[in-house]
């Protein structure tokens, strides 16, 4: 059975930042076995409709994999591209789910890795820019080095969901979708 369920990334201050719309959930009785181990929420998408703050709409190119799981101060999406897989991960709140919505706190930070494995820490800049303009408390800025802390150990060590490129494609084949581009 299908799912659809929408992922909402707010602003600290509860501004709604970006929305996917059609996000297509894997069944946890179809998830590897580490990731059903983890409890993570795996959703797929490809050209899914996105809405910025200012309400202009979009369509993505490529397909995704995201992963949650509650207590991550982080989420993680896997892209795949000319046959191999990067990752796009958000230094983010902890998810909170309801009735196949996703919703968390986008902290600004990010963290890349290439196919290749080259790991990059981008906008700290614009991190340190919303700390100030929105006030984010110790707790919260505490809450997310920790969570950059431990998604850098994730990478490093090939934790869930890094390494996991065949569960990740059996995931893709779950939902094709021949107009996107891989």
């Amino acid at each position: 059975m299908r799912e659809n369920w929408s992922i909402h990334s707010l602003k600290h201050d509860g501004r709604q930042h970006r929305t996917w719309h059609e996000n297509l959930r894997v069944p946890d009785e179809l998830l590897a076995d580490a990731h059903r181990e983890e409890c993570l929420l795996v959703l797929v998408n490809g050209r899914t409709p996105v809405t910025e703050a200012d309400g202009t709409t979009w369509i993505t190119r490529t397909r995704a994999v995201s992963f949650f799981k509650p207590g991550w101060w982080y989420n993680i999406v896997a892209l795949p591209m000319e046959g191999r897989l990067s990752y796009y991960c958000n230094l983010a709140s902890p998810p909170e789910v309801d009735a196949a919505a996703i919703r968390y706190v986008d902290y600004d930070l990010d963290v890349l890795v290439s196919p290749e494995g080259l790991v990059t820490i981008d906008d700290e800049d614009e991190y340190e820019l919303h700390s100030e303009r929105y006030g984010y408390p110790e707790t919260i800025r505490e809450a997310v080095r920790t969570g950059l802390e431990e998604l850098l150990a994730r990478i490093r060590e090939g934790a869930a969901p890094f390494g996991d490129e065949e569960a990740i494609r059996r995931y893709l084949a779950l939902f094709p979708d021949e107009q996107a581009a891989d």
